[in-house]
Parts: C-alpha cells; sequence; structure tokens
C-alpha cells in the first residue's frame, strides 16, 4: 500500500549535492525498521514529501522514494536513528536466473549442456554444464597457468575459429630445428606421433580430432559457433591413433611437455592436466601391460586421462574385451553413452567403465569453421568428461594446486572421485558401471569452487585381476567374480575340465567345457579363497582366486 505524509521537521534540510533535478527520475531507499518500532518511530526521517511502500510485513522492510537522490550524508545520518536497524540504496537490479547462457549461434543445438526434467526420466537430461558455468572459466589457473588439454585424435584443423590451439613458443615452425630441445623438431602447434613430424592437421577429410576437441574447449560466449564445457582452455592436437605404438609415442609427447613445464620454471612445455582418447580396441590389460602402465606415469606429472569405452552395449570386461577400458590404473577415467532417455547405450562393465554421458545427437565443431550434427557414440561421451577435467583447474584455489604438484599420485585420485561420487545415479546402471550414475558438470565443480574435496568413496568393484592363467597360449581364464561369473575363453575346441576347490580341498566346482567361449555360474560360492583348476590333455594349471 502506498501512502504519503508529512513529518515534522526536526532538523535543517539536508544540502542538494547536485546542481540539476533529473525531471521525472525517482530515487529510492530500503529500510528495515528495528522489532518493536514503526516507521513513526524514525525520527530523522523528516523530508517534507515521500512515498512509503511496505516491502515486507513480517520483516518490518519499507521503500522511501522522493524525487531527488538520496546523499551519502543523508544516508549517514539515518543510520543513526535509534529506529532503524538497516539502511541502504534501493539499486533495482534485475535479478537474473543464475544459468549461463552463452550467445553462441548454434548453442541452442547443444542439448547435452543443459540440465531439463522431460516426462518420463525421473533424473533430468543433460550434463549440467549450463550451471556449472556460473563458477569461473578462465583460461588460467588461480596460480597463473594456462591450462591445457591433449588431445589424441586423427584429423584437426588447427585454424577453426572456434578452437583455441595451444602453441609452443618456444619453437619456431618450419625451420627443421628442435627450438626448445624438446627432442621434436617444429612442434609448434601439436605433433604427429604416427610420423613422427608436426603435420598433425593436413588430412581436412578427416575430421573426429576437430568434433571432440569442440566439445571439450569450443570458445564459450563468443557470438559464434559452440561451446565446449571449458570455454576457454587451449587444446594440444596430437595425431596419434592409428597402433598402439603411435598412442604410446603420444602419450610420451605428453609427459615430456609437461615435464619441461615443470623442470623450467613454467617457460617451456605445457600445462597438461588431461589428455583426452577418444577410441581403443579389444582385450586385457594383461594384453597391452606397456600401454596400460603409461597412465601411472602420466599420473605422476599431473595428468589425468579420459578415454572412451566401445560403443557396442556389452559387457567389456568379458568376451573380446576392451582397451584402454580395462586398464586398471587410478589416473584413468573411462566412459560410456546414455541415449536421450537416460539409458545405457553403449560399453559397461562393473568394475573398468566409470562413468556416462548424454552424448547421443552431439552438435559440434567441423573443419574448415563450419559445424555439425556428429551423431552419437562413447567417442563424445570422454570429451564432455575431459572438458569438466579442464574446468575443475579453472576453479581450483591456490592450495589445491600446490597439493597437486606436490602430491599428484594422491590427489589426482581426490579429483577422479569428485567425478565419480557426484554424479547423477540411474537405476538403469546400478551393477553396470563403477559409479552407477551419469557426468554433472556443476556437482562435480561445487566444492572444488570453494577449495575442497569430497570424502573419498570405497567403490566396491574391482574383479580379481591377478586370476589371468594362461596354459603354453592356449587357455586364458578370467574369473569376474563379482558378478558371480567365471569367463573361459581358450584357442579351439579342445575339451578341457574347470574345477575349483575350497580352501580345505573339497571339490566345489566340476564343468566340462569345448566351446571356445564358456560362461560358468560361481554365483553359489560364498566369499573366500578358493583353488581354481584348468585341465586339458596337454597341461594342468592351478590358480589361487578370491570371491568377493
Amino acid at each position: 500500500m502506498k501512502y504519503r505524509f508529512l513529518l515534522l521537521l526536526t532538523f535543517v534540510i539536508f544540502q542538494n549535492v547536485y546542481s540539476q533535478n533529473i525531471q521525472n527520475e525517482r530515487y529510492a531507499i530500503l529500510l528495515k525498521i528495528k522489532a518493536n518500532y514503526s516507521t513513526k518511530d524514525v525520527k530523522k526521517l523528516n523530508l517534507f514529501s515521500f512515498e512509503i511502500e511496505e516491502i515486507s510485513k513480517n520483516l518490518n522492510i519499507y521503500k522511501i522514494t522522493r524525487e531527488k537522490p538520496w546523499t551519502e550524508k543523508e544516508i549517514g545520518l539515518l543510520k543513526q536513528d535509534q529506529a532503524i536497524e538497516i539502511v541502504q540504496n534501493n539499486r533495482n537490479l534485475k535479478i537474473v536466473p543464475r544459468a549461463t547462457t552463452p550467445n553462441d549461434t548454434f548453442f541452442y543445438k547443444q542439448a547435452y549442456h543443459n540440465y531439463k526434467n522431460l516426462p518420463g526420466l525421473s533424473v533430468p537430461f543433460g550434463i549440467n554444464s549450463i550451471n556449472a558455468w556460473d563458477f569461473d572459466k578462465s583460461i588460467t589457473t588461480k596460480k597463473g597457468d594456462t591450462i591445457v588439454v591433449a588431445v589424441i585424435e586423427p584429423g584437426f584443423d588447427s585454424l577453426h575459429e572456434d578452437i583455441d590451439y595451444f602453441t609452443n613458443y618456444k619453437e619456431i615452425p618450419n625451420d627443421s630445428i628442435d627450438n626448445d630441445n624438446n627432442g621434436y623438431i617444429d612442434d609448434y602447434r601439436g605433433w604427429n606421433s604416427i610420423a613422427n613430424n608436426s603435420n598433425y592437421f593436413k588430412d581436412l577429410a578427416i575430421v573426429h580430432g576437430t568434433n571432440v576437441s569442440g566439445i571439450i574447449g569450443a570458445k564459450g560466449n563468443n557470438i559464434k559457433g559452440i561451446s565446449g564445457v571449458a570455454w576457454n582452455i587451449k587444446i594440444l592436437p596430437i595425431a596419434g591413433m592409428e597402433s598402439v605404438e603411435s598412442i604410446i609415442k603420444a602419450y610420451d609427447y605428453i609427459i615430456t611437455m609437461k615435464k619441461n613445464y615443470l623442470l623450467s620454471n613454467k617457460l617451456k612445455g605445457a600445462y597438461i592436466v588431461a589428455t583426452n582418447l577418444s577410441g581403443g580396441t579389444i582385450g586385457f590389460e594383461n594384453d597391452e601391460p606397456i600401454w596400460c602402465s603409461i597412465y601411472d606415469s602420466l599420473g605422476k606429472y599431473g595428468i589425468l586421462n579420459v578415454s572412451a569405452a566401445d560403443n557396442e552395449k556389452r559387457d567389456v570386461s568379458i568376451g573380446n574385451g576392451d582397451l584402454p577400458t580395462n586398464c586398471s590404473s587410478d589416473y584413468l577415467i573411462t566412459s560410456t553413452i546414455l541415449n536421450n532417455l537416460n539409458k545405457l547405450d553403449g560399453a559397461y562393465s562393473r568394475c573398468n567403465v566409470d562413468i556416462s554421458a548424454n552424448s547421443s545427437n552431439v552438435f559440434t565443431t567441423n573443419p574448415k569453421n563450419s559445424y555439425i550434427d556428429a551423431g552419437t557414440g562413447t567417442s563424445f561421451a570422454s570429451p564432455m568428461i575431459t572438458g569438466t577435467i579442464a574446468l575443475m583447474y579453472s576453479n581450483m584455489c591456490p592450495l589445491i594446486l600446490d597439493s597437486i604438484e606436490k602430491n599428484p599420485l594422491n590427489y589426482l585420485k581426490k579429483l577422479k572421485n569428485e567425478l565419480l561420487i557426484n554424479v547423477d545415479s540411474l537405476t538403469d546402471l546400478n551393477d553396470k558401471i563403477v559409479s552407477s550414475g551419469k557426468l554433472n558438470v556443476y556437482k562435480s565443480i561445487k566444492n572444488i569452487a570453494v577449495c575442497s574435496f569430497s570424502n573419498l568413496k570405497s567403490f566396491s568393484c574391482k574383479a580379481d585381476s591377478s586370476s589371468l592363467i594362461i596354459l603354453s597360449n592356449k587357455i586364458k581364464t578370467f574369473s569376474f567374480v563379482e558378478n558371480g561369473v567365471l569367463f573361459i575363453k581358450k584357442e579351439n575346441n579342445t575339451p578341457t575340465t574347470i574345477q575349483i576347490f575350497d580352501v580345505i580341498g573339497r571339490n566345489v566346482l566340476n564343468e566340462q567345457i569345448s566351446n571356445e567361449e564358456s560362461r560358468i555360474s560361481v554365483a553359489h560360492l560364498n566369499r573366500g579363497i578358493y583353488i581354481l583348476t584348468i585341465e586339458n590333455k596337454e597341461e594342468r594349471e592351478n590358480k589361487k582366486i578370491e570371491i568377493y
């Protein structure tokens, strides 16, 4: 209710600090009157004519409006009044939703950035980048390090308008000299570990690297193109996705660049915080132990690594396996895909696939300054997670950054833990992937933004990775006892006997198999230590296994 009233003059009229009144403009302040007082008790509110509007009856707050500005002196005098608890200018600011919507041309096509309640979904669709963008989106850490993500892919458009590629300014391009003495000639804008040269972007017909780089870090809010998960970071392009050898070389280049940065007092190399590999092949850790061991080495230099599991909806813990998904390093995060209904649409493993993301119908960057609906795939889930790691570094306080630098192996585990425990849990993912949920960028950022880590969670999983048995390379046996299944794979149809004995020698399982691939249930066995025996015409082997 508005009403006008006059108060008795109790002090000299305040001097007008403005030389001219602005016609038809009105000025307001807000007063919070103390409990058990009213506006009538405010003795120093003695101007001849003004309006009072009750803003809050419960809190005793009023708006006082007049046609000339309120001076600091006037406000200071009102603050001295015994009936007033708080007095302030009414700034009349517009309150806007805190979901930061970038002005990029095609942002409306990037549905996965949002967080929308859709009919039939128990958990909102999307990875919730849009709320995470209320936090810091700087290109540098709080200590001034330029954040770099290394992307191992075929095909990059190094001239794309919406991607900020890393530049090695210590290297002079195209002079055939290793100017920075890092062992790589002319690596001014990345490296090609397949051809061992700097021509990583030669074939623009190969688009995957450009697609993935845009999802990670396309420039946000620049009135063009799209928004990456991390708006302002640098992409280090490495053409290396051809063979295991080329991937090892790619990771070796990454270690060199990060090592040089740390050893040169930030004068050389690059502050690489994460790598992305949106590809892989079949197999298990025992097939590629050197490849798998590299992730621990990367962790020692403060680098987290993200990879994409197979697109096929299958359990990659068994059958043909999947690499690097089945590498057991704490410094590797593996990803799978959800469809638009938050349903699993890619590979899974209760022990080896960590997290999922809504990565179907992904709109992203494409060569020659173009943009494309790149389709669906785990290839696009992985860069969403990698971009989230980069965004975390934009928000880390110096204390956390120092801790990662001094003790990377410990604190990168905490960083990985932050991603996995702050997922949106989905029943469709229970007992299918380690985190049982999908990426939520906002949840992953919020603790980091206030200089905090969540408590470490122990994910009850691990298969008995020591239970590989090789009999003259003819039989390979894996026990995935967390699922109550023993998986047998061998190279021929030779009849084989599978037996399990408990610790006092009792035979608790006896099976005859001939097929190259077999599954035997051990769900009836209690937790404990057992002896697994495999026997064929040629040989016999025993192996201790543990059922969890």
